[in-house]
């Protein structure tokens, strides 16, 4: 929200949601806000958003006109689209929770978790203070997201701490977007009690990929890594029955702690979970409870990729699809580059100096900007047929 944005008119509840209706066309106009772009505007909306353009005295009278409904004026409008989702605080304060210009958006359940990963880019204290929204916000946002949205992260935290009502979420989900790709992030430990892991396969959506953590091939070196005794035992327990039934996405954060045993890892998924589909070997951001421990997580990307040339090799032989995340591409022997994702999220992207003349810039991921504290990231720019 910019810092001259100003708010005017009773809020019906501590917040809303309600979804951006430019044209004025919208029939469910009390679900809508409405922005103004003249001076003809039509009644019945829950909000009116008016830009720098419109003096406090137009949003005054606007509000005479609609006492019901709320106004929010001196804002940038720039960048809001039909069909966007936005949410209104207490304080007028306005945030884009579903952008419909974007070919991916959250779903964020909670920040709260069963684990304590080590490496998680939340803190153990900001998952104490449950930064989710309650059921009723949430049905609410999906009752909101247009129908055709073309791909939706389901996030956390861990979402199946939402329980069963997460699971009638999910039936919502499957109801409304037919042709919607889903992602879900989970660590899966609650997917081991049989009971909720029917009902969860019943209920989620028709394209839908969960993607569950696996950092070791052993309880003892997964547990210490996610600080939850016995998670190793019931994350496995969960994918045993689920790559049987779903699309299952496997997850290994590399870090100094495992990164020389990936390929191990790889050969256990190989033996003892086969049917899943895809391995995801990710870098690490530096943020959260990895900023804190960052100095015994910490491994140049150089010196992981021979471990994860390693274990793609393992997995293809054995026809899962291995993928790597949030690596820069000069970190990488080329013949890997063709599975190496440009993975980070736009704004958390950031080049070292060194970068400006690589190349392939443009087709590489970049770094965390969190892992830019670190001075001794090695950085080999692409230049011609070799590196400088």
């Amino acid at each position: 929200m910019d810092e001259n944005q100003k708010f005017i008119g009773s809020l019906l509840g501590p917040a809303f949601l309600a979804s951006v209706d430019r044209s004025g066309t919208r029939v469910e106009k009390d679900q809508c806000v409405y922005i103004v772009d003249g001076y003809q505007v039509p009644s019945g909306y829950r909000a009116y958003l008016l830009d720098f353009r419109f003096s406090e005295a137009l949003a005054m009278n606007l509000h005479s006109y609609c006492p019901t409904s709320s106004v929010l004026y001196g804002i940038s409008c720039e960048g809001i689209n039909d069909f966007d989702v936005v949410e209104v605080n207490e304080k007028g304060q306005l945030r884009i929770v579903y952008s419909d210009a974007e070919e991916d958006n959250v779903l964020f359940i909670s920040n709260k978790c069963n684990s304590n990963c080590i490496m998680c880019p939340d803190s153990n204290a900001n998952r104490q203070l449950d930064l989710g929204r309650d059921k009723d916000y949430l049905f609410k946002l999906v009752e909101l997201i247009p129908s055709d949205a073309r791909h939706l992260t389901i996030t956390g935290g861990e979402p199946t701490l939402l329980t069963w009502d997460f699971i009638r979420l999910l039936a919502k989900c499957k109801e409304k977007f037919t042709n919607t790709d889903f992602l879900m992030l989970s660590n899966g430990r609650t997917l081991c009690i049989k009971e909720y892991r029917d009902a969860f396969l019943e209920a989620v959506p028709h394209s839908f990929r969960l993607g569950i953590p696996l950092y070791a091939a052993s309880a003892k070196e997964h547990d210490s890594i996610t600080r939850a005794e016995g998670s190793f035992e019931q994350t496995l327990a969960a994918l045993k029955v689920l790559q049987h039934r779903i699309d299952i996405e496997i997850r290994i954060v590399v870090m100094k702690n495992n990164y020389r045993k990936i390929p191990e890892i790889a050969e256990f998924i190989c033996k003892e979970i086969p049917r899943v589909r895809h391995v995801c070997m990710m870098g690490i951001e530096l943020m959260g409870n990895a900023a804190i421990a960052r100095d015994d997580l910490w491994v140049d990307f150089v010196d992981t990729a021979p471990y994860l040339e390693r274990a793609a090799t393992t997995l293809f032989s054995a026809g899962i699809d291995a993928m790597i995340y949030n690596y820069p591409l000069c970190s990488l022997p080329r013949h890997l580059w063709n599975i190496a994702e440009k993975s980070i999220t736009e704004y958390k992207i950031r080049y070292k100096e060194e970068c400006a003349n690589c190349e392939i810039k443009d087709l590489c991921g970049g770094f965390f900007f969190s892992t830019m504290h670190f001075e001794d990231i090695t950085v080999r720019p692409i230049v011609g047929d070799s590196e400088e």
